[in-house]
């Protein structure tokens, strides 16, 4: 593994963060702040009134996208009273493909994100589906359509040690598969997979305003037994599937008066910012087949910034989201390279 050195600060400062509190003189909102100011006028008057000093931002823009680019982001807020049917429909350019670390069309090819996000009522339980399709040729076998079902809460709520819950199924289905396989069997080998995952985050742990957050997920393929008279299992996935341990911090700054553009409900203008690390535990999901799974090894270190861009507040939300993100790659078996990308998103909320 590359770079010991940048994982083990990178250790040492979320941990004296989250256990010294990391005081600091910025007022920060819960989760459940961020979905009152953002919702039925009567919550935003009290909560204004309350908290004047508040920044009220939301910690996770991206709760509606599914696609590979935004799995280690996607948490939605807690739920709240007096919650709607909230439908996000979304798409996004992304200059690389990057799912869990890996460069997933490999040779740096971008890909647009497409897709739809249902939150049913606050009750906790959502679904959203993500088409994700190549910009060039070439991959076409590798164009994904990702199904999601998810349920999510919070434990403590509005105390210190507060715990914002998610857990989920993914599914991904590869229309144009199955993938033909190399060497001298030459097997129709099935693509598609699935995972179930687990994740929690802490919103109050730091009144400066970091939020720390750990996620665990286990992929499997979706096709049992082996082909007749070939010998290969069916689904690629019996040779690739495994866990991925996935820990971060998440930061929002909100940018003093005056900014050129809005960000948040009561015109402010925001920059997120983002820091995860992942443990690679023999997962190894990659377009060509392999003959072994990944190493288990820390496979990555990523740093990401994106804002909102309020374009349209009528009736609904259209918003457009730039974001750029820059991993360091440590695990050869997960990805040689270091990658750096760009992401043009925009969303309609409503």
């Amino acid at each position: 593994m590359k770079k010991k050195g940048i994982l083990l600060v990178a250790v040492i400062l979320l941990g004296t963060c989250t256990l010294s509190g990391c005081d600091g003189s910025i007022t920060h909102l819960t989760d459940t702040d961020r979905d009152l100011i953002e919702g039925d006028p009567p919550w935003r008057e009290r909560l204004i009134k309350d908290k004047p000093t508040g920044v009220p931002v939301k910690t996770d823009v991206t709760r509606g996208l599914e696609s590979p680019v935004f799995l280690g982001t996607n948490l939605p807020t807690i739920k709240e009273v007096n919650h709607k049917l909230r439908t996000t429909l979304n798409v996004t350019y992304a200059s690389r493909n990057i799912w869990r670390g890996y460069d997933y069309y490999r040779g740096d090819h971008s890909m647009i994100a497409y897709g739809g996000d249902f939150d049913f009522w606050g009750t906790g339980f959502g679904a959203s589906i993500t088409g994700v399709r190549p910009v060039s040729s070439g991959y076409e076998n590798w164009e994904m359509l990702i199904y999601h079902l998810y349920y999510y809460n919070s434990i403590w709520r509005d105390r210190r040690y507060q715990t914002d819950y998610r857990f989920g199924y993914r599914y991904y289905n590869h229309p144009d598969g199955p993938h033909r396989s190399t060497g001298a069997c030459r097997c129709n080998r099935d693509i598609d997979f699935q995972e179930a995952y687990g994740r929690v985050s802490f919103p109050n742990v730091c009144p400066a305003g970091f939020v720390p957050w750990y996620e665990v997920a286990w992929t499997s393929p979706v096709e049992s037994g082996r082909q007749p008279g070939c010998g290969h299992p069916w689904s690629a996935w019996r040779n690739w599937g495994g866990w991925f341990h996935t820990v971060g911090v998440n930061r929002d700054w909100t940018l003093p008066a005056g900014a050129w553009w809005e960000s948040t409900a009561d015109g402010r203008a925001v920059i997120r910012t983002s820091y995860e690390m992942a443990y690679v535990d023999g997962a190894g999901p990659t377009p060509a087949p392999r003959r072994n799974n990944a190493d288990h090894d820390w496979a990555y270190g990523r740093w990401g910034a994106s804002t909102d861009v309020v374009v349209s507040r009528a009736h609904s939300l259209l918003t457009f989201t730039p974001g750029v993100y820059y991993q360091s790659s440590w695990e050869d078996s997960v990805n040689t390279s270091d990658e750096l990308w760009v992401t043009l998103g925009m969303k309609y909320e409503f």
